[in-house]
């Protein structure tokens, strides 16, 4: 074997670099950057996570040229880069391909005892090049598209949910509201009901760990999507942020169709106090400086409102115009009925006889007559 280690693998500048094709026994995925961003082909064009898909041209960008496997054309099975192997296509700006790279396995160092040595390397080949052997530990790339993009939509913690409303159709809609660390009470509770605590926090968590499984085709009807007959979960957050998530058709047994939408509701700005007779007046001079409570409070506020809107505007842009694919049981925990959350309660029979309490105020009864009393 000989090494030529001043070489990159790839001979074309990465930043050129317009599309990738991925290729795995699974399919073929393709990434491409349009209007300045990298988005899944695969998948409508839904984003990409532009982290993920960096990290990755730069690992590639800096494989070198390792030791040449002298037959290694003859061992591709052998070197992991036969028929089963991952293939990483890269395309220019017309369109033209670039370069390509195919990924085998992980060569094992010898090593002592039952488990051999390290892992030395990993075996690449640039298009119809020689086999390489790479210094590079190359982990697998992701096997489809949504592996190339950020599936997590919410993560909501139940320590910082105020109030939850569902709206189910023909059910009854609902309101949930938190008290306390882990107390919740409900509109319209009656007296001979309480809610089921740990059903409410079933609900209550239905967004902490909110992911997608795929996207649905932006081309499809209201009707195809089940959103004529929607139903609906409103969570309002602690800081006033409110969460709607839409729910639609079931595509299958285990997923549901669903769009998000976030608004924030400001509340009242403070009021600033009433004026004191006798007060100083615009155009005194206070002697030094003097904190002005209101103002404070005006001012963080005012940066409050600013910081959450913001954050409001940002998730509303990440949303707007996708209907996501979610699991069922997610969505199922979304929309619990009313008759599960709540219990009914059975009233603690009045004591009777004996075990009654006495009035202090009414006469006591007279004693039973016993021998020797006349």
């Amino acid at each position: 074997m000989s090494r030529d280690a001043t070489a990159s693998l790839l001979a074309f500048d990465i930043n050129r670099v317009e599309k990738v094709e991925v290729t795995t026994p699974d399919g073929t995925t393709t990434l491409a950057r349009k209007e300045g961003r990298w988005v899944a082909v695969d998948m409508w064009d839904y984003p990409a996570d532009f982290e993920k898909v960096a990290d990755e041209l730069r690992r590639l960008a800096a494989l070198e040229r390792g030791q040449i496997i002298r037959g290694g054309e003859t061992m591709l099975e052998e070197c992991g880069l036969g028929d089963g192997a991952t293939r990483v296509a890269f395309f220019g700006p017309g369109g033209g391909e670039l370069g390509n790279l195919t990924l085998g396995r992980t060569r094992q160092s010898p090593g002592d005892g039952a488990f051999g040595g390290a892992p030395g390397g990993t075996y690449v080949r640039a298009g119809d090049g020689p086999v390489l052997l790479v210094e590079e530990q190359f982990g697998a790339l992701p096997r489809n598209a949504r592996g190339w993009v950020d599936a997590d939509l919410l993560r909501i913690p139940p320590s910082e949910v105020a109030e939850l409303t569902v709206a189910s159709g023909e059910a009854e809609t609902y309101r949930v509201l938190k008290q306390g660390a882990d107390g919740y009470n409900m509109d319209g509770l009656g007296p001979d009901e309480e809610i089921d605590k740990g059903k409410a926090d079933q609900l209550a968590g239905s967004m902490r760990y909110l992911t997608f499984t795929e996207v649905a085709d932006p081309a499809r009807t209201e009707e195809e999507l089940g959103f004529n007959q929607a139903a609906t979960l409103r969570l309002k957050t602690t800081e006033d942020l409110v969460y709607t998530v839409t729910l639609g058709a079931a595509p299958d047994e285990n997923t549901r169709f669903a769009r998000l939408n976030v608004a924030y509701e400001a509340p009242e700005p403070p009021q600033p106090p009433p004026a004191i007779e006798g007060e100083a007046t615009e155009g005194d001079e206070p002697e030094g400086e003097v904190a002005d409570p209101y103002q404070q409070q005006k001012d963080e506020y005012d940066a409050r409102v600013e910081r959450l809107s913001r954050q409001a505007d940002e998730e509303n842009r990440r949303f707007a115009g996708w209907t996501y694919v979610l699991q069922k049981y997610n969505s199922d925990n979304m929309l619990l009925p009313r008759g599960e959350l709540v219990k009914k309660v059975t009233p603690e029979e009045p004591p009777t006889g004996s075990d009654a309490p006495q009035d202090p105020d009414s006469p006591a009864e007279p004693a039973a007559d016993t021998p020797g009393n006349s």
